[in-house]
């Protein structure tokens, strides 16, 4: 059987399978730069609008900060209002000249004749 087979094989003629002539596309180097631009193009689109928003981010952040700066700042300023009325206060002006200034209040004005209608 395998003699048979391999006489069968030997019978055949032998043919050559010639390679079919395969057209190769020719490269459209134009159509291939024009394409690498308009890619180029994209490309530094979107990397100057992610440079832009992280300005914008950056700068949201520092108009944050300065407001709530601004917040503390007018809180002190307050504060420091408030005491300024507590120190012209004129109780306390009073109070400083008889204690520590040792003044007193005069009794009579004008010669004895405060609260007096003048005739």
């Amino acid at each position: 059987m395998l003699v048979n087979k391999k006489q069968e094989w030997l019978a055949q003629p032998e043919t050559t399978v010639q390679p079919e002539k395969v057209e190769v596309a020719k490269v459209n180097v134009a159509l291939r730069q024009k394409c690498g631009k308009i890619a180029l193009l994209f490309i530094c689109f979107a990397v100057l609008l992610t440079i832009q928003s992280e300005f914008t981010v950056r700068y949201g952040y520092q108009i944050a900060q300065i407001r709530s700066e601004i917040r503390k700042l007018d809180k002190e300023n307050e504060q420091l209002k408030l005491e300024i009325a507590k120190l012209r206060s004129p109780q306390r002006i009073q109070s400083i000249a008889s204690s520590k200034l040792g003044m007193i209040a005069p009794q009579n004005f004008f010669g004895g004749t405060a609260g007096k209608k003048a005739n």
